[in-house]
This record gives structure tokens, sequence and C-alpha cells, in this order.
């Protein structure tokens, strides 16, 4: 058996130097190791999730960074 799951993604940044936008798609593909559908254990799948729980929010926390460094390269 092979999963595929495809998403896309945008990503906007702004910067001192102007703003960056790129739109990018990922994909993920796995394959199970063995041929044959009846050896295939269901908890190793990926598991398809269910359209109650997308409308939670996804608690991860991100470490914030300031930029010290200087506002123009030297010339």
């Amino acid at each position: 058996m092979i999963q595929t799951v495809v998403d896309n993604f945008d990503a906007d940044i702004s910067s001192q130097n102007g703003k960056v936008s790129t739109h990018s798609l990922a994909m993920l593909m796995t394959q199970s190791g063995s041929s044959s559908s009846d050896a295939i254990d269901v908890s190793e799948t990926i598991q398809r999730t269910p359209k109650s729980d997308m409308a939670k929010p996804i608690e991860y926390e991100i470490d914030i960074e300031r930029f010290q460094g200087q506002k123009k390269l030297p010339v």
C-alpha cells in the first residue's frame, strides 16, 4: 500500500529589506514494507484527521530571536 499526503502553504515574510512571499507544495509518501494488504498494520498508516479536530488550534512553542546585526551592509 502506498499513502500520499499533499498540502500547500503560503509564507509571507516582512523584513527591513521588503516583503518576500512564496507559495509552496509539500508531499509525503509512504509505502508499507509488506506487499500483501492483509499484512498491513493499520496503526502504522497515516490516519485521516477528523473534521472536528481541524477547528482546534495546534499548540506549539516557537522561540523568537531578535536580529542584533547591522541594518545595512558596509559598502
